[in-house]
């Protein structure tokens, strides 16, 4: 029995109703496996508020059961946008991968130019689908750092507002006498920046891996191969450009991961 690879239609529309999973699936789903239903997402910036304002006066590093509903609903919606962007991202890169290989080995310049146009495309949004898998994953694991972005900080008032203040007088000697829910916002604030930095690092080592096999590939490539030499081209100095974003978004959440009681101060202040 012979197997036959899906054509790109068929990835497109793959990659389509995943795009559509992403927006739609997240928050049913949550509610579903959670066991928690948010009306809306005002209803749940409501919700978000009062559960770390009730949480903050309890003092202690344990969640409350309110916030710990919110964080467990937060992780599965999480999980299930990033189970649907990494699916997406997948998709999309066999399908610029295929789109290129078409654009290389073609003969006819009408489908090169027209699978070229494709792979711009495609590739372009394989870098948006890589954005939002890694925030997700992000959010997945780091669900209580990732509620708490929620919070109105830049227009608190009442409870949420003496909260913020008080949050900002213990950071001023933080960890001397601080409190456990503060040292768990330190703490969790910390490993949310330390999962894009992991993530980070780890793509920008492939990437240059695969800028190292690409320039390789072009160098050993026939000149006559201009059509060929020109994608490997483009190729290696684009992943050049996408290591460079990669690197300083990882410099940029490694620094921030070290010195988490600053992060939080700046997130009081408003200024995250």
């Amino acid at each position: 029995m012979t197997r036959t690879r899906p054509r790109n239609t068929h990835l497109g529309t793959l990659a389509v109703a995943l795009t559509a999973a992403f927006a739609l699936l997240p928050r049913p789903l949550a509610s579903v496996l959670s066991g928690q239903n948010y009306s809306d997402e005002q209803h749940l910036k409501v919700k978000v508020s009062a559960a770390f304002v009730d949480y903050w006066q309890t003092g202690r590093r344990a969640l409350t059961s309110e916030l710990s509903h919110l964080v467990d609903y937060w992780r599965w919606y999480h999980v299930v946008k990033a189970v649907t962007a990494v699916g997406l991202l997948v998709v999309l890169i066999v399908l610029a991968t295929r789109l290129w290989k078409t654009y290389a080995r073609t003969g006819t310049p009408a489908r090169a130019w027209s699978s070229a146009t494709g792979g711009v495309v495609v590739t372009v949004l394989s870098v948006f689908a890589f954005v939002l898998a890694l925030a997700n994953v992000q959010g997945a694991f780091a669900p209580f750092s990732s509620l708490m972005s929620m919070l109105p900080i830049n227009s608190a008032h009442g409870d949420l507002a003496t909260m913020a203040g008080q949050v900002k007088h213990e950071l001023a000697d933080y960890p001397s006498g601080s409190s456990g829910a503060l040292k768990m916002m330190v703490s969790d604030l910390a490993f949310y920046h330390v999962v894009v930095a992991v993530i980070s690092w780890f793509v920008a080592v492939v990437l240059i891996a695969l800028m190292i096999a690409l320039w390789r590939t072009y160098a050993r490539t026939a000149k006559a191969d201009r059509r060929a030499r020109r994608l490997l081209g483009s190729l290696g100095s684009a992943s050049a450009l996408m290591i460079t974003a990669i690197v300083v978004l990882a410099v940029a959440n490694t620094s921030t991961a070290l010195d988490s009681p600053t992060a939080v101060l700046n997130f009081y202040n408003g200024t995250f």
